[in-house]
């Protein structure tokens, strides 16, 4: 039998999910598999690999109790890098990050939108600056420093004004 608190979260992360699209859903729960709000914690482990997965053979690993499921998402579009000149002036768009490296979120070195002489700047979006784009906020990169001078730019995963022509939404996970 299922417990009030069991039953509430799951059919509050049917409602959230039906909700519709274009909303940012977040829904995690609160506590792990086999927690309080759940009646069989026996028949959850069975189905992770078995109650003791480090015996199951070499390759599997052990399920932590304490590891909470996060099954957050976050609905982003493609966007363009904007840059800004140093006087508060917009700049001109420096290049397309893609959901698809936002979902990545592995070093992303990019060529700036102009050169000197043959030399770009550059700049790079780091792990860390896709993390703040999941969570749907503006990053601020500066670029490599070419003829005495570098650039600043952002990353706005919000503002439909900086989206790339026609990007459709595409929901991933946020953590």
């Amino acid at each position: 039998m299922r417990t009030e608190r069991g039953h509430n979260r799951r059919q509050f992360l049917r409602l959230t999910v039906g909700a519709g699209a274009g909303a940012v859903l977040i829904a995690c729960t609160a506590e792990p598999p086999g927690g309080p709000g759940d009646p069989d914690p026996e028949a959850d482990a069975a189905s992770a690999g078995g109650p003791d997965a480090s015996s199951a053979g070499g390759d599997a690993s052990p399920v932590s109790p304490d590891a909470a499921a996060c099954t957050t998402t976050v609905i982003l579009y493609d966007v363009y890098a904007m840059a800004l000149y140093f006087d508060g002036g917009l700049g001109p768009r420096t290049g397309t990050i893609r959901v698809s490296d936002v979902a990545a979120a592995v070093t992303l070195p990019k060529d700036f939108w102009h050169g000197h002489g043959g030399q770009l700047h550059r700049f790079t979006v780091l792990p860390e600056h896709f993390t703040k784009l999941k969570r749907r906020e503006r990053v601020m990169i500066q670029t490599t420093e070419v003829d005495g001078h570098s650039h600043m730019l952002f990353i706005d995963p919000v503002d439909p004004q900086w989206r790339v022509e026609g990007a459709q939404p595409q929901s991933i996970p946020a953590c």
